[in-house]
């Protein structure tokens, strides 16, 4: 599955800030020195620092394709190749509670989203944002009963806030079998 562009950003809600006081001039170009200095030290992935403030945060999440998923059947068992079996795959993200997903592709083991989802999260404390995570779930629609899960992924909130500009992009993303047995 291809997670095309997972960023997330402090303030972003409209330039609503954090809830931290307003620092000196002198003090913002000290911290800036810092930062700068942080910079030219760490890896060129991870070149923003690492702080979670507490504020408001808005997380984008834009999914572009997925390719050669493997369908479960009805019966939970795990797919058998050689079989004309497809599925109507549909992604599913979890930020801190809130749930959104991509419209269901018919009958493709090999579809494409192309579809950017949003969460808002206002004022949101460094502790609980250091402990979450986003989760990917990706089912197989069924419009007569419930969806059928059949691959899933996390990352932690804090990996993707000290990524370059606070985002993952272009990255596939392995599914594990939702037993836990392998990736897929």
């Amino acid at each position: 599955l291809m997670a095309a562009l997972m960023s997330m950003g402090k303030g972003a809600l409209g330039g609503v800030g954090g809830g931290g006081e307003e620092k000196k001039d002198e003090s913002k170009k000290e911290e800036k020195k810092e930062v700068t200095e942080e910079k030219k030290k760490a890896p060129e992935e991870m070149k923003e620092p690492a702080e979670m403030p507490r504020g408001d945060y808005r997380v984008q999440v834009h999914i572009l394709e997925g390719r050669e998923l493997i369908p479960k059947e009805a019966t939970g068992v795990g797919f058998v190749f050689g079989t004309d079996s497809t599925m109507d795959p549909l992604l599913e993200v979890q930020i801190l509670g809130q749930k959104k997903s991509t419209k269901p592709q018919k009958g493709t083991l090999s579809p494409i989203w192309n579809e950017t989802l949003y969460f808002q999260f206002t004022d949101m404390t460094t502790e609980r944002l250091e402990s979450e995570e986003i989760v990917f779930k990706l089912l197989d629609h069924n419009s007569l009963s419930s969806n059928t899960l059949t691959g899933t992924f996390m990352i932690d909130i804090p990996y993707i806030y000290k990524l370059k500009h606070h985002e993952a992009y272009r990255k596939w993303i392995a599914l594990r079998d939702p037993e836990g047995e392998s990736e897929k």
